[in-house]
């Protein structure tokens, strides 16, 4: 995770005396914005950033975080890929708009809520590995479902004006 006292050199040689050892066999981080890794990128190749990513969590699409990974061929990882249970939140501001989108997208594809959310992320061009954190063999098989689904283009913006709540064009 970032640390504002990290030293990227030491950190670095930890790394490579990991790698070296052959106890590691990439360097990840956890929520690095593009600067910070930028910084330890320059002493040791960064091969994975795992970061808060889903339709309700969009900030490393705005950021300039995925655009930075899909730059540096560093593969996001999003945890909570599925809003961390945003989707079943009544209250949440965008519940009804997105709610509505997924199942209207989860009819056209023949699929599930839960796959269309992960498909969204599928899309990407940066090559988002969704980090689902469940023990439940149903949430996996929707995963991998997922995979299967190739979301077009203004289906996935449907789902970002949905969540959003304005036009993106």
């Amino acid at each position: 995770r970032p640390d504002p006292l990290m030293h990227p050199q030491e950190v670095a040689e930890a790394f490579t005396r990991l790698l070296q050892s052959g106890k590691i066999l990439a360097m990840g981080v956890s929520n690095f914005l593009p600067s910070t890794t930028d910084m330890l990128h320059q002493y040791i190749p960064v091969s994975f950033n795992q970061i808060e990513c889903s339709l309700f969590a969009r900030a490393a699409f705005e950021d300039g975080t995925l655009a930075h990974c899909l730059q540096h061929q560093i593969i996001p990882m999003a945890w909570a890929p599925l809003g961390g249970g945003i989707i079943s939140d009544e209250s949440h501001p965008r519940f009804r708009s997105i709610w509505e989108c997924c199942n209207q997208l989860a009819e056209k594809y023949q699929t599930g809520v839960n796959q269309i959310l992960v498909a969204w992320l599928l899309r990407h061009p940066s090559g988002i590995l969704p980090v689902l954190g469940t023990t439940k063999f149903e949430r996996l098989l929707q995963a991998k479902e997922a995979q299967e689904i190739q979301l077009e283009a203004e289906d996935w913006f449907s789902l970002l004006e949905a969540a959003k709540g304005e036009v993106v064009a």
